[in-house]
């Protein structure tokens, strides 16, 4: 019966997420384009067509974050947006290696200039993404943690009868 009630009507839903969902995941992609094209370097002619792809993805974000109910934390969070984030504005190199950091540098000035352009009286994108970004972390933090292995926990015996209850109905 629970089969039959995904298949009916979850199994649709699953694979076709919202509008946003999918925004937030081609906003992603581009993110991730553009440090591609800033970190190889491969030709001169990236010098500006990194900017530009990061500029254009920071801008649709920003169209979305002007209406706070538009994206949810989890919505966030699986679109693969915040490692986005995480990846384009960290230098991602080996913390060992002292490295060159302009790079990274250039890739938070755009950042910085894309995010203050688009402020105005009424709204703060920055302030915005920001809460968002928090709101990510308080539900991550929501979740459950067990620990099955902690000396005088009684989890893993629940665990275990649950087990052999669940063994015991399916033999009779």
């Amino acid at each position: 019966m629970a089969r039959d009630l995904y298949d009916d009507h979850f199994k649709a839903v699953e694979s076709m997420p919202r509008g946003v969902v999918v925004t937030l995941r081609n906003i992603a992609t581009q993110l991730e384009s553009s440090w591609e094209l800033h970190t190889n370097r491969q030709c001169i002619e990236s010098e500006n067509t990194w900017r530009d792809l990061m500029k254009t993805a920071l801008e649709n974000l920003i169209v979305l974050l002007k209406d706070e109910n538009t994206i949810s934390p989890y919505e966030m969070c699986s679109s693969g947006l915040v490692q986005a984030l995480l990846t384009v504005l960290n230098n991602s190199m080996d913390l060992d290696v002292k490295q060159d950091c302009s790079q990274l540098v250039e890739r938070i000035n755009v950042f910085k200039t894309a995010f203050s352009e688009n402020e105005d009286d009424e709204s703060r994108p920055a302030v915005a993404l920001i809460r968002k970004l928090i709101a990510v972390l308080e539900s991550i933090e929501r979740l459950p943690l067990h620990l099955y292995d902690t000396p005088g926990s009684t989890y893993n015996l629940q665990v275990t009868m649950k087990n052999a209850v669940i063994t015991i109905a399916e033999c009779c």
